[in-house]
This record gives structure tokens, C-alpha cells and sequence, in this order.
């Protein structure tokens, strides 16, 4: 009988004993499970890559900035990209930043312009991914001054000077400078030049410059080198053509840059510039230093470049004045009738203009004509409409 006790009490003891076991082991598998099925949210990463801007030109008044954004892959996706900026004297701004695309590698341009003529621009750049969760990041405060002037020195064994143009989505202006071009360490410095100015300074027409000319630099001291070197000139937006030349001002003219041997006399052939259309520049090799410009030929504008602004002639008050054009080129006038009233060209005193006068030299009755435009170096006619008043 006492065995029999002992063997049922120790038979319910190993029995409770595999019941708190099991519960024990049910209640640590619900726990795992639960934990393993529970989602732990990652944030996504973000990155914005971007080369700071330090000059902008005061003469173009643009700042054009050029980055990309990492958003990484689906489901993550770019939700915001801004521009924040501040321009001197001003307040805050910020501007959207448009994007084609949202998801993976993006890249971006903004475009910004100013009124002033020195002091910075301070800005950055701000962006927000998505990913269940929305993570926002943005780049330190960059300062870019505006300036067209920069001086380096530059010792015999060579080196480089970059006068930024602002625009990341084209060039810059730059002389690089071998080994041994110059015989000393000096301070050389580019300066940008309107071309308004380069045409009052040097006695040009304002009308010649401004029809020709894109851009112009002062690269000084205006000394000879004992090698030549490699000056690059940003030319700008203004035309997408491959026909852009350099020009040295000589103190009295523009002249074409030549191909000579250093220190003789050899007889001189013109030296061609190289044309990079993706960074509006044209580069030449130079032996003197000097003033520099970029003229672009007739007929590498765009149409609209060479139309008359004001359209209304009013008889002994107002002329219209057609843009752009070089020798070579040919304005006629037309009546509503088709025939030719006045044909206009270099020839004339007073240049590309009409004052309502007919070749004979009377004046046109008030009403509307016809202007065609044809440039020597294109092929098509422009034309549009003006008006004269008597």
C-alpha cells in the first residue's frame, strides 16, 4: 500500500512537472514568434552630392546650381528638393528644385538670377526621402561671392587660374600656364569685362561690340610669356554654335590670335580656338598676355536675336533698330503690297535702322510693312512685321 502511494505520488509530481514545462515552452515560442513577425521600420539614407559655387559673375548675374540626390531604390523615393538662398541685402528665400524622376541616383539644376553687383550669396540645398517614414537631410551654408576678378601667383615651374562663371551646367574661364612660361613668380589676374564697357574704354562702336562680341576678359599683367600657355574663355549661352573665335585687343583693334614661335619674327598664321559647345568655352594657346574676347559669326543666333525690339516707327521721334547684324547682311522693307520700299545695309550712316524712309529718300505713308532679315552666314529669311506713323 505504501509503495503503491510513493509510485502515485511520484507519477503526479513528474506529471505537473511536464505541464509547467510545456506551458513554459508555449509561452517562449509565442514570444519568439511574435517577435520575429514584428516589422522594425529602417530609415532610408540619403545623400546630396554638390561642388560649392565660390564666384559668381556680376556681368551674366546668374548662379545655375548642379547636384545630384542618392535616394536609393524603391519603395524609397524623393519627395522634396528645395533651394534656399539669400542675396545681399535680401531676406531668405527658397524655391522648388524640379526633378524628373524620384527614385535612385538624381541628378538637378536651379537657376537663380540677381540685380547686385558685389557682395555673397549665401545658400543650400534641402531634400526629404520617403520610405514609410519621411527623413530629411540638407548641406551646409555655402558663400558665393559675387565677383568677376580673381589673382593667383604663379611661380616658373606653371600652375592654373579659374574665374568660376557661376553656371555649374557649363565652364569656366581659366590660363594654364607650363613649366617655364613665366621666368619669376607672378600675380596674375582675370577680370571680366562687359562688352559695353570694352567698347566705350577702347573707342569701338557700342553697336559693332554688342553685335559680336560674347564675352571679354582682361588677363594681365599684359606681359609675354616664355612658353605659351592654354587660355580657355567661358562665351556663355548666347549662341550653340562652333563658330566662336578668340580675339587679343592690340591697343587699337582686335586682332586674331597667332600661331609664331616665341621671341621671332616668323610669319604669323591665325590660330583657330577649340569649341567645347557642352561648356560654352573656346580655348587657344597665347604667348602674350592681354585682353581677350569671344565673338560668335553672323548667324549663330538665335532668330529672335536679331528682330527689332521696338516695332512702331514714329515719324522725327522713333527708328527701329534691327539687332545683331554684321557686314554682309541685308535688311529689306516691304508694303503690304509685296514690293520693296527700302533695302538696308552696312553701307548705311546710320546702320540697322529705319526711319521710314524709302530708297528714294521720301517718306512712307503711315501703315503696316514687312522686314526680312538675311544674314550672310545663314541660310533661311527672318522676317515679321513693324509699323510707321506719320
Amino acid at each position: 500500500m505504501n509503495k503503491m502511494k510513493s509510485k502515485f505520488i511520484l507519477i503526479s509530481m513528474v506529471a505537473v512537472c511536464l505541464f509547467f514545462t510545456m506551458q513554459i515552452f508555449a509561452v517562449t515560442i509565442s514570444t519568439s514568434t511574435r517577435f520575429r513577425a514584428r516589422a522594425v521600420p529602417i530609415d532610408p539614407e540619403i545623400n546630396i552630392v554638390h561642388t560649392p559655387i565660390t564666384m559668381v559673375s556680376p556681368i551674366a548675374k546668374e548662379m545655375v546650381v548642379v547636384g545630384s540626390i542618392d535616394a536609393g531604390s524603391a519603395p524609397n523615393y524623393l519627395s522634396e528638393l528645395k533651394l534656399v538662398y539669400t542675396l545681399p541685402g535680401g531676406t531668405e528665400t527658397t524655391e522648388n528644385i524640379n526633378f524628373s524622376t524620384n527614385v535612385g541616383n538624381i541628378t538637378f539644376s536651379k537657376r537663380i538670377t540677381f540685380l547686385q553687383e558685389s557682395g555673397q550669396i549665401e545658400y543650400k540645398i534641402m531634400a526629404s526621402v520617403v520610405k514609410g517614414v519621411s527623413v530629411s537631410t540638407e548641406t551646409s551654408k555655402y558663400y558665393a561671392v559675387i565677383s568677376g576678378s580673381i589673382t593667383v601667383n604663379i611661380g616658373s615651374s606653371g600652375g592654373t587660374i579659374t574665374l568660376e562663371s557661376g553656371n555649374q551646367l557649363y565652364g569656366n574661364t581659366t590660363l594654364v600656364c607650363g613649366s617655364g612660361a613665366l621666368s619669376s613668380p607672378t600675380d596674375i589676374t582675370i577680370t571680366e569685362v562687359d562688352i559695353n564697357q570694352a567698347a566705350t574704354v577702347y573707342g569701338l562702336s557700342k553697336a559693332t561690340a554688342q553685335e559680336i562680341m560674347l564675352t571679354c576678359f582682361d588677363v594681365t599683367p599684359d606681359i609675354s610669356l616664355n612658353n605659351s600657355a592654354v587660355l580657355t574663355l567661358y562665351y556663355g549661352s548666347q549662341t550653340t554654335s562652333q563658330n566662336v573665335i578668340i580675339k587679343r585687343f592690340d591697343g587699337s583693334q582686335w586682332v586674331d590670335v597667332v600661331d609664331a614661335p616665341v621671341g621671332t619674327s616668323a610669319k604669323t598664321i591665325a590660330r583657330a580656338a577649340v569649341v567645347n559647345t557642352s561648356s560654352r568655352t573656346a580655348s587657344v594657346e597665347i604667348t602674350q598676355l592681354g585682353r581677350y574676347a569671344t565673338f560668335a559669326g553672323s548667324g549663330t543666333l538665335p532668330d529672335n536675336a536679331y528682330r527689332p525690339v521696338k516695332k512702331v516707327v514714329v515719324f522725327g521721334r522713333a527708328q527701329v533698330e534691327f539687332n545683331n547684324l554684321m557686314d554682309g547682311d541685308v535688311v529689306k522693307i516691304f508694303n503690304v503690297n509685296g514690293k520693296k520700299i527700302r533695302e538696308i545695309t552696312t553701307g548705311d550712316a546710320a546702320g540697322f535702322k529705319w526711319d521710314g524712309k524709302k530708297d528714294d529718300g521720301s517718306y512712307a505713308e503711315s501703315g503696316a510693312y514687312i522686314y526680312q532679315i538675311k544674314l550672310a552666314e545663314k541660310g533661311n529669311l527672318i522676317s515679321g512685321t513693324i509699323a510707321f506713323v506719320r
